[in-house]
């Protein structure tokens, strides 16, 4: 018997409504500050060195912003359909396989392409992008799927 480790139905809905406003608040996280005193495993300060397992005040927008967006593209991506079947499971596994080729490809680019600071921007952007790719070619391959009519079989 194969597990299940998807989301029900009514988290992709979810997933949708909350990724809207954390998007905006990664897009403007500069122009809002939260500044709270939070436990670090490490962390280092501008030309003072690295640190560890201490208490500091920071910004915790780009945290919030992050988490949610990273929350939201999983509950999105990994919430069961309403006809699930196992040919919707293959198309899942082969839209999986493929963001993972085609994100890490695009991640050696980068590294052969951008330098210094952009790099780590770029980076930031590839925290998502296999969710959200992974998102983009499965609704692909589940709409051409459905048009087909193969499903009515």
């Amino acid at each position: 018997m194969m597990k299940n480790y998807l989301f029900p139905v009514n988290f992709k809905k979810a997933g949708r409504i909350l990724f809207i406003p954390f998007l905006v608040l990664a897009v403007f996280q500069n122009k809002i500050t939260l500044e709270i005193p939070v436990f670090a495993l490490l962390s280092d300060k501008l030309f003072g060195g690295a640190e560890s397992l201490n208490v500091l005040r920071n910004n915790i927008i780009d945290e919030i912003a992050y988490i949610g967006l990273i929350v939201s593209l999983i509950f999105i991506a990994f919430s069961k359909e309403k006809d699930e079947d196992e040919y919707i499971n293959q198309i899942r596994a082969n839209s999986l396989v493929w963001a993972l080729l085609v994100n890490y490809t695009i991640l050696i680019l980068e590294i052969i392409f951008i330098y210094g600071i952009p790099f780590l921007y770029v980076l930031n952007i590839n925290l998502f992008s296999i969710l959200i790719l992974y998102i983009i070619k499965f609704n692909i391959a589940l709409y051409s799927f459905r048009k087909s009519g193969a499903h009515e079989e």
